[in-house]
């Protein structure tokens, strides 16, 4: 049994922080955020997902803990730094095949790759394959979604992602997040 927080992001009205992760189907998880004295208790659904909200909107700076229990009653838990940067499934399993690719290209040649960040107002940096994505060339939703755009004939049969933010705070205060990473791999030869 494992735990795992995959994406803190804005709630839709932004006052909020929306948290969501991965357990066993079915668990008990429990949820510590700053700023709450009791933990935010949740179940997973039939799939292990699981998801709490809190308000107000949490602050950079601190952590978020998920905790549940392993089948011989162990604790186990997952902590995340806030800022908090995390890379969405690409295609779905990672597994990029012929039909996908070409269904994910738009007309420019160009593949999107997503993912959340807790804060927007973070500064995003994404590396594909060792090109950096940054500034204006990562685009940052108020709910916390990013995205950039590569080139489709840059995708190979192994693909590294990174993405990191960086949030400077009005006193001057530089906090990084975490590093996310993805690995997605190409196959083409799979037959439709």
């Amino acid at each position: 049994i494992t735990i795992k927080i995959e994406s803190i992001k804005p709630t839709e009205d932004g006052k909020g922080t929306l948290i969501s992760g991965h357990t066993e189907p079915n668990s008990p998880v429990e949820v510590i955020v700053p700023g709450h004295d009791t933990p935010l208790n949740v179940t997973s659904d039939e799939n292990g997902l699981w998801t709490v909200a809190v308000e107000p909107a949490l602050s950079e700076g601190n952590e978020v803990t998920a905790k549940t229990s392993n089948q011989d009653g162990t604790p186990i838990e997952d902590v995340a730094p806030l800022p908090f940067v995390s890379i969405n499934p690409v295609a779905g399993d990672d597994i990029i095949n012929k039909q996908e690719l070409s269904d994910l290209t738009d007309e420019d040649g160009l593949v999107m790759i997503t993912g959340t960040v807790s804060n927007p107002a973070a500064d995003m940096t994404v590396t594909f394959n060792g090109t950096v994505y940054s500034g204006d060339q990562v685009t940052v939703s108020t709910d916390g979604t990013w995205s950039i755009k590569v080139p489709a004939e840059t995708i190979t049969a192994n693909n590294e992602i990174t993405a990191e933010a960086i949030l400077t705070t009005e006193d001057g205060l530089v906090i990084e997040s975490n590093t996310a990473e993805r690995p997605v791999t190409k196959d083409t030869d799979v037959p439709q």
